[in-house]
């Protein structure tokens, strides 16, 4: 009995350590973040774009499918944030930001499992990739605004085994 339990403990362990997860090995799904501008659209709300230098092994549905966490802190609402391969689009209330003031935003965007959208593949259940953003961003006329201290990190959750 002894010995069939340790094979069945051999085998799974074996069968974990084959699978190699091939999904990281791809790299990082940004390879660069930067400002592009910030205006004022029709509804009074800010609208800022960013550039992103993204990966080219994924598809470029991967960088519109993702879900939007805020900070409870901001001092900014995203009012909407939308995506593609080479940017990021987000629509702020102005709501809370008068002339001469500076308001931080704070956003994680959670983008899926790579081998959803690719061949690779990982042992374990679904990972995800976290774009997480922060700025400050100044209003320094009634219809001018200016984005600030612009810093990005990438964060990758596997799934549990």
């Amino acid at each position: 009995m002894k010995i069939l339990k340790l094979g069945i403990v051999l085998l799974i362990t074996l069968a974990f350590t084959s699978c190699r997860d091939t999904c990281k090995k791809l790299g990082d799904t940004f390879d660069a973040v930067s400002f592009q501008n910030v205006t004022l659209n029709t509804d009074g709300d800010m609208e800022v774009v960013l550039l992103v230098q993204s990966l080219d092994a994924l598809p470029a549905n991967y960088y519109e499918e993702f879900t939007i966490q805020e900070n409870d802190d901001n001092e900014l609402t995203a009012k909407s944030v939308f995506g593609n391969k080479d940017s990021i689009g987000l629509i702020l209330s102005t709501d809370n930001i008068n002339q001469g003031e500076t308001k931080s935003i704070d956003l994680q965007l959670e983008y899926g499992d790579r081998q959803n959208y690719t061949s690779c593949k990982h042992p374990g259940q679904s990972d995800s990739w976290i774009l997480k953003l922060e700025a400050d961003i100044e209003q320094t006329t009634s219809n001018t605004f200016e984005l600030k201290n612009l810093s990005w990190d990438e964060i990758h959750i596997a799934g549990a085994l």
